[in-house]
């Protein structure tokens, strides 16, 4: 168990563990309950017995957590899900928001090629290159962190910015649906304290990028594609 533990713990402190969901999902469950224990007890050491009742509650809620975020355990500890971790934490811990990009700055308009600082040390950057010096691979393959965009579908000026109250944004595979970017940070997982600085990457007519969710439909490359507008966000 000790090298799933390592693989799976991805941060240890006094008032939470942070562990990998998805490395979670595809254990045993007998191995799962194992881990979970084991976090369960290195924040309450003097806690020896919980009963089935517990875990199965935390399994059911790894495997099916829907609309609900957080769940009790035991011992005043809560477990959190959010769009990387599994937290299991003590109850009235806040842990500062390091895991996902935010943008304390207000709003900034930029040419490229760009590199901006954002508030919590990550960085987005950003180049316009030429459709045929790019692996298509690279593109149908991208991660959450990366985007990459038909630059004709770019209306004046990119700006990055915060959420503004009744934003919408054309979701990549949306066939023409909208959704409120409100909408889309609670599906993901986006904890409420961080959604305020969340950074939004737009033009004047339109959200072209939620980093880590989705790039806009109407911004996707496509055959006509020429010009491409490659953006990515990184901690750094």
């Amino acid at each position: 168990m000790a090298g799933k533990w390592d693989a799976i713990l991805q941060e240890s402190r006094p008032e939470f563990i942070r562990l990998d969901p998805g490395g979670l999902k595809v254990c045993s469950r007998g191995l799962r309950w194992n881990i979970l224990r084991r976090a369960i007890r290195i924040l309450r050491p003097d806690l020896r017995d919980f009963d089935h009742a517990v875990l199965n509650r935390l399994d059911d809620f790894i495997s099916h957590p829907g609309q609900q975020k957080k769940v009790d355990l035991v011992g005043h500890l809560e477990a959190r899900l959010d769009t990387t971790s599994l937290w299991i934490v003590e109850s009235d811990y806040y842990a500062p928001v390091v895991h996902i990009p935010q943008y304390s700055e207000g709003g900034q308009v930029f040419n490229f090629p760009v590199q901006i600082k954002l508030t919590n040390d990550w960085c987005l950057t950003g180049e316009i290159l030429d459709l045929k010096m790019i692996d298509r691979s690279s593109i149908l393959h991208a991660p959450e962190n990366e985007a990459w965009l038909d630059h004709a579908s770019i209306s004046g000026t990119v700006k990055l910015r915060n959420p503004i109250p009744g934003d919408r944004i054309q979701p990549l595979g949306g066939s023409g649906h909208h959704s409120k970017v409100s909408d889309l940070f609670i599906n993901r997982g986006i904890p409420a304290v961080a959604r305020q600085a969340y950074p939004i990457i737009c033009d004047p007519v339109k959200i072209i990028w939620l980093p880590g969710i989705t790039i806009s439909e109407m911004c996707k490359v496509t055959q006509g594609t020429k010009k491409i507008l490659h953006l990515r966000m990184d901690r750094v």
